[in-house]
C-alpha cells in the first residue's frame, strides 16, 4: 500500500511521508581510538597530522571522524569514528578497516581502542 504525503502546514514547503508500522533494525558503531604522535613536536604538527589522517577516513570510510580529547597535548590525540548501518557485521567489518588503515600509518601508533554499540 503506497502512502502518499501529505502537506505538513508547520513548515511550508516541506513534505511529510506517512511512516509505516514496520520498524528497521538501526546499528551504530563507536570506536574511541588513542594515538600516539611521535614526531610531532607542536600542536601545529600534530593538527597536521589528524587533518590527512581525519580526511582520509571520511571519503575512503563514508563514516563520521572527530578529535574528542587530548586537543592541548602535542604527541596524543583521541579520535572517534562513528558509523551507521542495517545490521552489526557492516558496522565491525567497517570498523575494522578503519582500525587496519589506522594501525598501518607511519606518522603514529595506536596506543588503546575502545568499541562501543548503541
Amino acid at each position: 500500500m503506497n502512502i502518499p504525503p501529505r502537506r505538513n502546514n508547520t513548515f511550508p514547503g516541506y513534505n511529510v511521508v506517512a511512516r509505516t508500522k514496520e520498524r528497521r533494525q538501526l546499528v551504530i558503531g563507536s570506536q574511541r581510538v588513542r594515538l600516539f604522535i611521535p614526531m610531532s613536536s607542536s600542536l601545529k604538527d600534530k593538527r597536521s597530522v589528524l587533518r590527512k589522517t581525519i580526511h582520509r577516513l571520511r571519503t575512503h570510510y563514508n563514516c563520521a571522524v572527530a578529535e574528542v580529547d587530548d586537543h592541548d597535548v602535542w604527541q596524543s590525540a583521541i579520535l572517534a569514528v562513528v558509523t551507521v548501518a542495517a545490521n552489526r557485521a557492516q558496522v565491525d567489518s567497517l570498523l575494522a578497516k578503519v582500525m587496519h588503515d589506522l594501525e598501518t600509518a607511519s606518522d603514529f601508533q595506536v596506543v588503546e581502542q575502545e568499541l562501543e554499540y548503541l
